[in-house]
């Protein structure tokens, strides 16, 4: 039975979600460049409505910059005070921050356990293992469990994991896998 344990902080994988997202949805930049392109349309629109409204000094050259400036500046500030929100939500739950986080690989469930909870998943349910900055992402029946590479004491524990959990997956899990199985394979040599 191999584990991989550490401290994660509330929020530190949303990063991965990115990738779990596109895994997932098949939608990637290209649905997110349609996305900023909408908040842009908005941004044209309401400069329009601005033009049409406003005094002609206030209806120069610059203002339209200005507005787009504003939205996209609006939205970051949006974000911050979300993730913020978020971790101190999860906090007055009682989700200690950073919180212990192990995962463990039995012959037929992965298990993460943290906190005061415990999940296991059936190997079957896991459809692929991707790969993003500083995760390996199990990806599960709806959900994805972001597992830190830096839980691994060194290279060669991370590709023994990775090993037994490709070894438990199903043939067109571990074809999925690409990354997870070349990480694998560049090891074997050595």
């Amino acid at each position: 039975m191999l584990e991989a344990s550490g401290e994660c902080a509330i929020g530190e994988s949303r990063g991965a979600s990115w990738l779990l997202s596109k895994r997932v949805s098949g939608m990637g930049l290209a649905g997110y460049l349609i996305s900023l392109c909408a908040i842009f349309a908005v941004e044209l629109l309401t400069s329009f409505v601005l033009f049409a409204v406003a005094p002609a000094a206030v209806a120069d050259v610059l203002s339209l910059p200005l507005i787009v400036g504003a939205g996209l500046g609006s939205l970051w500030l949006w974000l911050r005070w979300r993730r913020a929100r978020l971790r101190k939500g999860w906090e007055a739950r009682g989700v200690t921050n950073p919180h212990p986080v192990t995962f463990r690989i039995e012959d037929a469930v992965f298990v993460v356990v943290s906190g005061h909870s415990e999940i296991r998943c059936r190997w079957g349910a896991i459809s692929e293992i991707a790969r993003s900055r500083h995760h390996w992402i199990y990806i599960g029946y709806g959900l994805g469990y972001c597992l830190p590479r830096r839980f691994f004491g060194d290279v060669v524990t991370e590709r023994e994991f990775l090993n037994e959990s490709l070894q438990r997956m199903d043939d067109a899990a571990r074809r999925r896998s690409r990354q997870a199985s070349a990480f694998v394979e560049a090891g074997e040599g050595k």
